[in-house]
């Protein structure tokens, strides 16, 4: 009898040392790793961003890569200085003044001065000759506004016929100084051409376009008068004043509006309008004359028989009186 041995069990395998050295260096290995990597995390987390290394063309939400810090700018270097001049000696030359516009009102005062009225004085002397008011009796022009200058100016405006209160307007200014004094023809409710009512005979006399007459002893016109050069018309004085002009018949004198002798009564309603008064007199029921009030001065008209209008210009007061005709003319 065959007796069969059964083979022994396969012994229980068991890890050999070398097996175990390899683990433990795996092991070890990733502890290290993870201890790296959660170092890494940490340390990111406490820095602030920092610029995306990646191309701003590869991501088009890539942060723009920043400028470094420009250092502080530097100051310019001083210019040059410009080359020294030659000093030649001769005095600067002063910025030209436009003497066309009229100087401020404030400069119309005594003792300020301004490089436009030794001009405005050259035209005093046009425009009032030897009644230009002086103090040596020479007027000399001059840069410093005087005391005459005021009296001057005054005379310049009454002949202008505006209110003479010492000081020049725009367009009195350029009246001064681009024109020349009114024609003797001109009659206005202040004066005739370069006179003004309320001349002395000495001032009428020096502007060389009239004269006072002095009656004589046999003389059938008592009162002294002011006969006007070149002009049909008749010049009323009185108490060294000359305060009317009488214009009558036919004449080459005519008013600032235009109206003469031969004016008829719908040329004074288009010249005055409203203006123009209408009156009439107690003691001729079939009278009416016509005027015009102007301030302290006016003008009054007077129908006459032959179709013609009889003019006057004059004071306030003579105007007033005048109603019903002037009486022996003044």
């Amino acid at each position: 009898m065959m007796t069969v041995v059964a083979p022994p069990p396969a012994p229980t395998q068991h890890p050999t040392t070398s097996t175990r050295r390899w683990w433990l260096v795996v092991a070890s290995v990733l502890a290290v790793v993870l201890l790296v990597a959660a170092g890494t995390w940490l340390v990111m987390r406490d820095e602030p961003d920092t610029v995306s290394t990646q191309s701003a063309a590869a991501s088009p939400t890539a942060t723009p890569p920043q400028t470094p810090a420009a250092e502080a700018p530097t100051a310019p270097l001083p210019a040059a200085p410009a080359p020294a001049q030659p000093d030649t000696g001769a005095a600067p030359v002063p910025t030209p003044v436009d003497c066309s516009i009229v100087p401020d009102r404030a400069a119309f005062t005594v003792g300020a001065t301004h490089p436009c009225f030794a001009p405005m004085g050259e035209r005093f002397l046009v425009w009032l000759g030897a009644n230009t008011h002086s103090v040596s009796g020479t007027y000399t022009p001059g840069s410093t506004f005087s005391s005459v200058d005021v009296d001057n100016v005054k005379d310049v405006q009454r002949i202008m016929g505006d209110t003479p209160d010492g000081w020049l307007g725009a367009a009195q200014w350029t009246r001064l100084t681009t024109q020349g004094p009114p024609p003797i023809t001109e009659l206005r409710t202040t004066g005739i051409g370069p006179l003004w009512f309320g001349m002395t005979a000495a001032q009428v006399d020096a502007s060389g376009v009239a004269a006072v007459r002095v009656p004589g002893p046999d003389d059938p016109d008592p009162l002294p008068s002011v006969d006007l050069a070149g002009v049909t018309a008749y010049g009323c004085y009185r108490n060294d004043d000359f305060y009317a002009v009488l214009v009558k018949g036919p004449s080459n004198v005519r008013t600032v509006e235009g109206i003469t002798t031969s004016s008829t009564l719908t040329d004074l309603q288009a010249a005055f309008g409203e203006r123009l008064v209408t009156r009439t007199v107690d003691y001729d029921p079939g009278w009416v004359d016509y005027a015009v009030y102007d301030g302290d001065h006016g003008y009054a008209f007077f129908p006459q028989e032959d179709g013609s209008m009889m003019i006057v210009a004059g004071t306030r007061s003579f105007i007033d009186s005048s109603g019903g005709g002037p009486h022996g003319l003044c």
